[in-house]
């Protein structure tokens, strides 16, 4: 099942509190536009893609197919939230990064004009066919353990275990901030196998009990410092991470054993979308970049070179040994992860104000 990290209700007040009602007129690109050669119109994409070094590397690969891209920095909430609070007066032209429930967002705010991309039947499995945004990765959110300290054969079979049972009991990573997707999607693993609708905030006694625990018993990273060396290191022998990351990780500081929990793991898949612009040159422009980021040319050269898990089926050959074995090992975590995106800001407020 997929995860959204926002709550709807929150983009569209922010939208509405910055804009009121959008006056921006969609324009319609040709058809065949997607196919066509870059023209060098500048474009400003907003992605949560360009960290850890990647910035660079991309700005080369738009440079040698001759696109003009001003890389802007923006998580998958900051984007979405921008994206609708601009929808008069879009300064964003392509947004590639959030997850498809952010897209949905974007859609209802008709902050993204209608596209289809040259490889839309090569992502079919993984489309939910809305028209406007097109997936280009699926983003399981895998937990870590050091070798050394934990062999594959002990370790913990679900995210309980880490709370429950005493061998893991203060050595697992705990969330810092709860801005994230991965953040949240940590804390929707574990809220949301206890949901009743009797309970406080739609979550039994039990839920909050387990929540608890599993702050109690974990260790927060202090500032300036990486959970993923401490986790190599065995300063905190067990961690999380979203999966596209592992691949930097182990390459920087080391590897580690992935942990496939039997009821599975949270996920959500990330796409790429064009926003509206009344200026016809930029937006067609901007489906060229759109379509050139998901295309098999770049998504294969993207996975070799970070890790990412795509769903292009002619570039998946091309992903790292350590992502394919993900691909191919994880399932999704069974929660009605509807509801769970539906309460997790009143989650989020309740544990920093009572629990963290």
């Amino acid at each position: 099942m997929k995860f959204s990290n926002f709550l709807k209700k929150s983009f569209l007040v922010l939208a509405a509190s910055l804009v009121g009602i959008s006056s921006q007129v969609p324009v319609f690109a040709e058809e065949n536009v997607a196919a066509t050669d870059p023209k060098g119109t500048k474009i400003v994409l907003a992605t949560n893609n360009s960290g850890d070094g990647r910035a660079e590397w991309l700005k080369n690969k738009f440079s040698e197919k001759g696109f003009n891209v001003e890389i802007v920095p923006l998580g998958g909430s900051d984007a979405t939230a921008r994206v609708i609070a601009e929808v008069e007066n879009p300064t964003i032209n392509v947004v590639w990064g959030p997850s498809n429930d952010n897209f949905d967002l974007m859609i209802e705010a008709a902050a993204l004009s209608q596209w289809t991309p040259e490889w839309a039947d090569k992502v079919a499995d993984y489309d939910s066919k809305n028209g406007y945004s097109y997936p280009y990765e699926i983003q399981p959110k895998m937990w870590l353990a050091n070798k050394d300290q934990f062999g594959a054969d002990n370790l913990p079979k679900t995210i309980n275990d880490l709370f429950e049972k005493e061998e893991f009991k203060g050595k697992y990573t705990v969330p810092t901030d709860f801005g994230g997707a991965t953040n949240r999607a940590i804390i929707g693993s574990i809220l949301g196998q206890y949901l009743d609708e009797n309970g406080e905030l739609g979550v039994s006694e039990e839920g909050w009990q387990a929540i608890t625990a599993f702050f109690d018993n974990g260790i927060r990273t202090p500032e300036g410092e990486n959970d993923y060396q401490n986790m190599i290191a065995g300063k905190t022998p067990i961690t999380f991470s979203y999966a596209s990351g592992i691949y930097k990780k182990m390459e920087e500081f080391g590897e580690a054993n992935i942990i496939y929990f039997e009821n599975g793991q949270p996920d959500n898949t990330n796409e790429v979308g064009v926003v509206n612009n009344n200026d016809q040159e930029v937006l067609d422009e901007s489906i060229r970049l759109a379509n050139y980021l998901g295309s098999a040319e770049f998504m294969g050269a993207y996975a070799a070179e970070n890790g990412s898990i795509v769903v292009n089926s002619e570039a998946i050959n091309q992903m790292t040994a350590i992502s394919k074995e993900i691909f191919d090992n994880y399932k999704s975590q069974d929660l009605d992860w509807a509801k769970i995106n539906e309460l997790m800001d009143d989650w989020v407020a309740k544990i920093e104000l009572e629990i963290y």
